[in-house]
């Protein structure tokens, strides 16, 4: 992946480190890439990352007896918001960027995802592939 907030470079303006040998096949994938990153950051970057809460006295927004399980520890999770926290109370000025790094690392790390590219209509059959996803 290939690109920058303002979108990816076009035609022969493309970046130094782009051997002119492979200025083609960064042409043909650059636009495409940009796109679906910024797609998978907005809906699954920001989309995710439900905010487990106590929402009220003995009161969550999920199952205190049955809690979800941490997928690093593979053990209940043990921590939540308490009443009256949030994101932005807890993580203050550094709030918002942390969310912008939060959704940015996992529409990198999902455009890797070959079932998930393949939603968005890139698969073994199409004019990009989803195997083209790697640089090699």
């Amino acid at each position: 992946m290939i690109a920058n907030r303002n979108g990816p470079l076009s035609g022969q303006d493309f970046p130094p480190f782009i051997d002119s040998s492979e200025a083609q096949s960064y042409i043909k994938h650059a636009h495409h890439a940009w796109k679906l990153q910024i797609t998978i950051h907005e809906l699954l970057g920001h989309g995710t990352g439900k905010l487990l809460a106590e929402t009220g006295l003995a009161e969550y927004n999920f199952d205190i007896n049955n809690p979800p399980m941490n997928p690093l520890t593979g053990k209940p999770i043990t921590t939540w918001y308490r009443l009256g926290e949030t994101w932005n109370s807890m993580f203050g000025d550094i709030a918002a960027s942390l969310d912008e790094c939060r959704a940015e690392s996992v529409g990198s790390y999902l455009m890797t995802d070959k079932d998930l590219l393949a939603i968005f209509g890139f698969t073994d059959n199409s004019g990009i592939t989803a195997d083209d996803r790697a640089y090699s």
